[in-house]
C-alpha cells in the first residue's frame, strides 16, 4: 500500500509541475519525493539539475560550447556523487561482483556524462521529439524492470514515476525534450540508484551503437524522415562512429583485463581496423549527394541520368550538330580515385557526358533513393555506337592498349558489325602526342575510342580535345582488350547480378589492389549527407 501511495503522489507531482516551463519543471523532481522523508540524495539531484539548467541558459546566451556542457555535467555528477549516487561495484564476467573502491568516482562521472551526452545527441536528430520519445521509453522500461525485479529501492521507483509523469505531460502537449542533458542526468542517477545500468545501456545507448551498422535504411526506424535522416548522419559523421569504436575498444579491453579470451583478442584487433577504415573513408567537408532530374552528383562527380540508348542518342545528336563531346565512364574505383586526385575530379566535372560504369555507383544511388536508370559501361556504349556507325557511316579510330590489340579489336568489330568504317588504330604506348593527334586528324575520324587507362585517358582527352577534329571522344579504359577477344567479358548473368568486378578480379588477380578501394567507398557512401541543388 505504501508503494502505491508514494508512486501515485510522485506521478501526480510530475504531471502537475509539467504545466510550467518545461526546463524549469525538472527542478520539481526532488519535491515529488518529499513524502519519502529526508534524504541527502534529493539535495544532490536538485543541485545538479539546477546547475545544468542555469548552465544551459547561459550557454544559449554566450555560445553553446560542447566543452562547457560537458564540464557542467561532470560538475553536477560530482555533486550527485557526494550526495550518495555512486557506482560501487560492477558485475564480473566470471560471476560475482568487482568492487571499485578508488575507481568509483571516475566511473560514476563517466557514466553520468555518457548517458547525458547520448540523450543530447539523440535529441538533436529530430528537433527534440525523438529525444523525448527515447527518454519516455527509457523511464517506462525502468519502471517495468524495477517493479518486476523487486530489487530497486523505493526512492528510485518514485523518481522514475515522477519523471515519467513529467515526460508524459510534455509528450501529450506536443512539446520536445527540454534540457536534454538535465533529463539525461536524471536518468543516469535513476539507473545508479535503482541498479539499472544495463537497462539504461540498452535503452539509451542502443540508438547510438546501431550507428555502427551499415543497415539503417531498413533497421533504424528512428530515422523516419529526410530531415531526421540528414541530422542523424551529421551526428554520425562528427560523433557517432568514433564514439562507437572507442567505446567498443574500451569495453573489450576491460573484459580482456579480467578474463583473456582468444576470440575477444581477435575482435579487439578488428576494432582498430574499423577505426582505420573510418579515417580512410571519412568524407571531406561539405560532401553531399546531390540529386536532380538530369543528373546525380556523387562526391562532386556529375553522373548523367541516362540509359544506354539515351546516351547513344545524345552522341548522335552531337555528331549531327558538329559539336564535340568528351565522354567519360568511371567505375567505382575510378570514382574513388578522383577523391584523392583533384585533376581527375576536375576532368569528370568538365566532361560533356559522364555515365556510371561501376555497380557500386549504381548501388550508391539506389541506397540513397536517387536511383540512376541503369549502369552504362564504356564498352557497351562503344559497342552501341559501333552498331549505329555500321548503318550510318560514322568513321572510328581506336587508340590505346598494348601493341597489336587495337588492330585485333578492329578486325573483331568489322566482323561483328559489317559495314563499319574503322579508319585507324594505334597502341597506347606513345610519347609524342603531336604525332598521334596528326594521325587521328589525317584519318578524318569522327569517333575516337581512347583506351589509355585512368586517369591518363581522361586528362589526355581534355588536354587535346581542341586539337582533335573528332567530334566524339570516349574513354573506354581496358575495353579494347575485350573487344579484341584477348580478354573474355563476364557472362551476362554475372553482369546482371553486378558481379562483373569479381569475375575480372579472378581473371586478373593484379586488380586486387584496386579492389581495396571498395570498403572505404561503401563506408563513405553510408556517411554521405543527402541534399538537393538546381542545375
Amino acid at each position: 500500500m505504501e508503494l502505491v501511495v508514494v508512486l501515485g503522489l510522485a506521478l501526480i507531482a510530475g504531471l502537475a509541475f509539467a504545466r510550467r516551463r518545461p526546463g524549469r519543471s525538472l527542478l520539481a523532481l526532488p519535491l515529488a519525493l518529499i513524502p519519502l522523508g529526508p534524504d541527502g540524495r534529493l539535495l544532490g539531484l536538485g543541485a545538479g539539475l539546477a546547475m545544468l539548467l542555469v548552465g544551459s541558459a547561459l550557454g544559449r546566451r554566450w555560445g553553446n560550447s560542447p566543452w562547457l556542457r560537458l564540464a557542467l555535467v561532470l560538475f553536477a555528477g560530482g555533486i550527485a556523487y557526494a550526495a550518495g549516487f555512486r557506482i560501487s561495484f560492477i558485475t564480473s564476467p566470471s560471476g560475482g561482483f568487482i568492487y571499485l573502491s578508488y575507481l568509483s568516482l571516475p566511473l560514476t562521472l563517466g557514466w553520468i556524462a555518457v548517458v547525458a551526452h547520448s540523450l543530447s545527441l539523440i535529441n538533436s536528430w529530430s528537433a527534440g521529439r525523438l529525444g523525448l520519445k527515447i527518454a519516455l521509453l527509457t523511464t517506462v522500461v525502468f519502471l517495468i524492470i524495477g517493479l518486476f525485479q523487486g530489487q530497486s529501492p523505493l526512492f528510485a521507483l518514485a523518481l522514475v514515476v515522477s519523471l515519467l509523469g513529467l515526460l508524459s505531460a510534455w509528450f501529450l502537449r506536443g512539446r520536445g525534450l527540454a534540457a536534454p542533458e538535465a533529463v539525461g542526468f536524471a536518468l543516469a542517477l535513476i539507473s545508479i540508484a535503482g541498479v539499472l545500468k544495463t537497462t539504461a545501456s540498452l535503452a539509451l545507448l542502443g540508438p547510438l551503437l546501431s550507428l555502427g551498422l551499415p543497415l539503417w535504411t531498413t533497421t533504424l526506424p528512428i530515422a523516419y524522415g529526410p530531415a531526421e535522416r540528414a541530422a542523424l548522419l551529421r551526428t554520425l559523421r562528427h560523433h557517432g562512429l568514433l564514439f562507437y569504436l572507442l567505446a567498443s575498444y574500451f569495453s573489450i579491453g576491460l573484459v580482456l583485463w579480467r578474463t583473456p579470451r582468444p576470440g575477444l583478442l581477435l575482435l579487439g584487433g578488428l576494432v582498430p581496423l574499423g577505426f582505420i577504415l573510418w579515417r580512410w573513408g571519412s568524407p571531406a567537408a561539405g560532401d553531399q549527394l546531390l540529386s536532380t532530374e538530369r543528373q546525380l552528383r556523387l562526391f562532386g562527380v556529375p553522373l548523367a541520368r541516362l540509359r544506354l540508348q539515351e546516351a547513344a542518342d545524345f552522341l548522335e545528336r552531337r555528331l549531327a550538330e558538329g559539336r564535340q563531346a568528351v565522354v567519360m565512364t568511371p567505375d567505382t574505383t575510378a570514382l574513388w580515385r578522383a577523391q584523392r586526385d583533384q585533376r581527375l575530379k576536375e576532368a569528370y566535372q568538365q566532361a560533356d557526358l559522364v555515365t556510371a560504369d561501376g555497380t557500386g555507383i549504381v548501388w550508391a544511388s539506389r541506397f540513397w533513393r536517387a536511383p540512376l536508370p541503369e549502369r552504362v559501361t564504356g564498352i557497351e556504349l562503344a559497342e552501341e555506337l559501333c552498331r549505329r556507325a555500321a548503318s550510318r557511316g560514322y568513321r572510328l579510330f581506336l587508340l590505346g592498349a598494348a601493341p597489336g590489340v587495337a588492330e585485333e579489336a578492329k578486325a573483331q568489330l568489322e566482323e561483328r558489325f559489317p559495314g563499319i568504317r574503322i579508319v585507324g588504330t594505334h597502341h597506347g604506348y606513345f610519347a609524342d602526342d603531336r604525332e598521334i593527334i596528326g594521325l587521328i586528324n589525317a584519318s578524318e575520324a569522327e569517333v575516337l575510342l581512347v583506351g589509355l587507362g585512368v586517369p591518363r585517358q581522361e586528362l589526355w582527352m581534355l588536354e587535346h580535345k581542341r586539337e582533335l577534329k573528332a567530334k566524339v571522344l570516349i574513354g573506354v579504359g581496358g575495353s579494347l582488350d575485350v573487344l579484341s577477344g584477348r580478354l573474355p567479358r563476364a557472362p551476362r548473368v554475372l553482369r546482371q547480378l553486378g558481379l562483373e568486378w569479381l569475375y575480372r578480379l579472378l581473371r586478373q588477380p593484379w586488380r586486387a589492389r584496386r579492389a581495396l578501394a571498395i570498403p572505404p567507398f561503401i563506408l563513405r557512401v553510408l556517411l554521405l549527407e543527402p541534399g538537393r541543388e538546381v542545375l
